[in-house]
């Protein structure tokens, strides 16, 4: 089973609150992080300074498997992937970023919202209660999806018909 299923499989468990969540396996995303850290020679300190963040937040981020996709922001992360000299969908799926995929950018994503509120004349906050994610702001600044985690990048694709791994955040 590649990563990324293992992956789509825990965020949709992890999405549904129940108490079988847990029992979801997550990609080794944890593992990765760690082996580019070191064949870089950076301390843990070194990248946490890099990234912006605190470096508890980083322990966890080489501790537990989901963190990297439950609580680390899409631009922490597309920062983390940048210091590491490597990709966020490396990091999350193990998918190599060189492959060619389509690039999905937060506008996109904020035109296809409105179309689907449009379309099924619903509101945000409806369409929010549905997904689990406040989208009100998206609209008004599609820059804004780059604080939500990857899970709820990945529900909010999921609900909009789009490939999350290919609105993950590039290097620049």
């Amino acid at each position: 089973m590649s990563e990324r299923v293992i992956a789509e499989r825990a965020m949709t468990a992890y999405a549904s609150d129940s108490d079988e969540s847990g029992a979801a396996p997550w990609p080794s995303a944890a593992r990765r992080i760690a082996e580019a850290r070191s064949r870089l020679g950076l301390s843990d300190v070194d990248v946490a300074d890099r990234v912006g963040i605190t470096i508890h937040s980083y322990y966890d981020l080489e501790a537990y498997n989901d963190e990297a996709f439950t609580v680390t922001s899409l631009a922490k992360l597309g920062e983390l992937a940048r210091v590491l000299g490597t990709s966020a969908r490396f990091i999350l799926v193990a998918e190599d970023a060189n492959q060619p995929t389509p690039v999905i950018t937060f506008d996109v994503i904020s035109r296809r919202l409105s179309e689907r509120l449009a379309q099924a004349a619903t509101t945000p906050e409806a369409f929010g209660e549905a997904t689990g994610w406040d989208v009100g702001g998206l609209l008004a600044d599609p820059r804004s999806l780059a604080e939500w985690p990857v899970d709820g990048l990945y529900q909010l694709a999921t609900a909009l018909d789009l490939d999350w791994v290919a609105a993950l955040p590039r290097a620049t």
